[in-house]
C-alpha cells in the first residue's frame, strides 16, 4: 500500500492536507475517504494522540490527532477526517484541511533534510509543489503508529 522505490519512478496521485502550518501529501489510494468536520466524542483515559471516536456509515471509528501523529501542532477545531485502513481496522486521522488532489512527477521529490524534526519519522521525502513543499507521508509507518497508539495505555 505504501509508495516503494519502484512506485516513485512514475507519477503519483496525492491528496494534500494541512496540519497546522505544514502541508502533507497522502497517496490517494491510501485514503479511503475524507469527511468534513465530523463530531468526535472524546474517550476517557485515551492515550495522547487519540482524539476520540466518531460514527461514520453506522460504524464507530477511532479518531487520531494528525498533529500528534505527524509531529506538528494542529489548529483548533474539528477539521477534516481522513479515513485510512490499517491492521487495526479503519481509523480516522484528523487534519485541519484538505487542500487539493495533485499528480506529482517523481522529479519533484527531494530527500528529507538530515536534521529533520519528529515529523520526519513519518515522511518518505519532500515534494516540491512549485509554490511550497509537502511532506510525503510514509503510509506504512503512519499506519503502524496509529495502530500502536490505540493499544497504548493512557499515561
Amino acid at each position: 500500500m505504501s509508495t516503494s522505490a519502484e512506485g516513485r519512478s512514475m507519477s503519483a496521485r496525492l491528496l494534500l492536507a494541512r496540519v497546522g502550518l505544514e502541508t502533507f501529501a497522502f497517496p490517494i489510494a491510501d485514503v479511503m475517504e475524507a469527511v468534513e468536520a465530523p463530531t468526535v466524542t472524546p474517550l476517557a483515559l485515551a492515550p495522547a494522540g487519540v482524539a476520540g471516536q466518531c460514527t461514520h456509515r453506522d460504524r464507530l471509528v477511532p479518531v487520531l490527532d494528525g498533529g500528534v501523529m505527524l509531529g506538528v501542532p494542529r489548529a483548533p477545531g474539528e477539521g477534516v477526517l481522513l479515513l485510512i485502513d490499517t491492521v487495526a481496522g479503519r481509523l480516522g486521522l484528523r487534519v485541519d484541511d484538505v487542500l487539493d488532489m495533485v499528480e506529482v512527477d517523481p522529479a519533484r521529490r527531494r530527500a528529507l533534510p538530515a536534521t529533520g524534526g519528529a515529523m520526519t519519522a513519518m515522511l518518505e521525502d519532500v515534494i516540491d509543489l512549485g509554490d511550497g513543499i509537502a511532506g510525503a507521508v510514509a503510509m506504512d509507518a503512519l499506519r503502524a503508529a496509529m495502530a500502536a497508539r490505540l493499544t497504548t495505555e493512557a499515561a
